[in-house]
């Protein structure tokens, strides 16, 4: 996609118009594109799953409907007319008649929908990730640092290169022919954010998973259902063993959809459990058992240096640690009495 537009460009501005000619719709196309396509990646690299047509295919009606408007007015004009509003009547204020102002009018809207589609998704991008933040502690109880870094550079890059666009649309593409040297800027700025996009959405992984079907044997684990008596047993005896007895709290990686799976209950149930019975998110509840552990660690084994505390508390970090012994206030100075069952 983003090759193409290059190519476009390429086309365009050395010129070769009667190449650029068969390149003017597919460059509109992939420009009005461009912002929706970007946010959708970034739906995948953070909530969703799986790119489907339904869920996804409703932020690209708008640049489909004025790609099509652009469309109909190149099929109007011949050959020779297009390649004569591409180069000359598109820079004029004045004394254009018929199919050229038509075609430049529609050119304005798709530019002012390029611009308004940056900022409606810039937002929307902040948005999910300020979200996501939330999401992330819900499920990996504050162990996803490198993850959320990823994700504030992701959008920092992201915001840079909106910004970026629609500061080149504003200036209209057709303003660097009075001096092409002044292309290198733009191609390099927006190349050197495309790369770092890539490359951070290729060491990415969705960070909120999916709570959907999932098979042990024949069981289903993740069914669709409510909490009732039963399962408000099954996970507080489950909770129970699993943390008063394997510890599952100390590993690191642990996450809301492994808790719920050695359960045998879903995500939904659990939180259901943890927000409505004991009044606590999956973040407080795992969180406060390894402060509570590295607390007494810290208290009978002085000489075990901090890294390897938080190491062994379940922490990503000495710093992640800190935090949290702080969050709940449970600092050298004042560790529980039931610190010996977290051991």
């Amino acid at each position: 996609m983003l090759f193409l537009l290059y190519l476009s460009h390429l086309f365009y501005f050395f010129p070769i118009p009667h190449i650029y000619h068969y390149f003017d719709l597919l460059y509109q196309v992939i420009n009005l594109c461009l912002f929706p396509v970007y946010y959708i990646y970034i739906r995948l690299l953070t909530t969703d799953t799986k790119l489907e047509f339904k869920k996804h295919g409703r932020y690209l009606i708008f640049p489909a409907v004025f790609s099509f408007q652009y469309a109909v007015g190149i099929l109007v004009m011949t050959k020779a007319e297009h390649i004569e509003y591409l180069y000359s009547s598109l820079f004029q204020q004045e004394n254009l008649t018929g199919i050229f102002i038509y075609q430049k009018f529609v050119y304005i809207l798709c530019r002012a929908l390029f611009i308004l589609q940056g900022g409606f998704y810039l937002f929307r991008s902040y948005a999910l990730i300020v979200r996501n933040k939330e999401q992330v502690r819900k499920f990996y109880a504050g162990n996803e640092e490198q993850q959320l870094k990823s994700m504030v550079m992701l959008t920092t890059t992201l915001v840079v290169m909106i910004l970026g666009a629609i500061s080149l649309s504003v200036i209209g593409k057709e303003h660097f022919m009075i001096s092409q040297n002044l292309l290198i800027f733009p191609s390099l700025l927006l190349s050197a954010l495309l790369f770092i996009i890539g490359w951070l959405g290729y060491h990415q992984v969705p960070v909120i998973l999916k709570q959907d079907e999932k098979v042990l044997g024949s069981q289903r684990l993740f069914a669709d259902s409510k909490l009732d008596p039963e399962g408000t047993k099954r996970i507080r005896e489950g909770i129970a063993y699993l943390f008063d007895h394997q510890h599952v709290y100390l590993n690191k990686e642990l996450t809301l959809l492994q808790l719920a799976d050695m359960i045998r209950v879903s995500p939904d149930s659990l939180l259901q459990y943890l927000n409505n019975e004991i009044g606590n998110s999956y973040y407080g509840l795992v969180n406060y058992r390894r402060a509570s552990h590295a607390s007494y660690l810290q208290k009978h084994n002085p000489q075990i240096s901090p890294h390897k505390i938080s190491e062994l508390s379940g922490f990503s970090s000495v710093k992640m640690m800190n935090d949290v012994k702080d969050e709940f206030g449970l600092s050298e100075k004042s560790v529980k009495k039931d610190n010996d069952q977290s051991i």
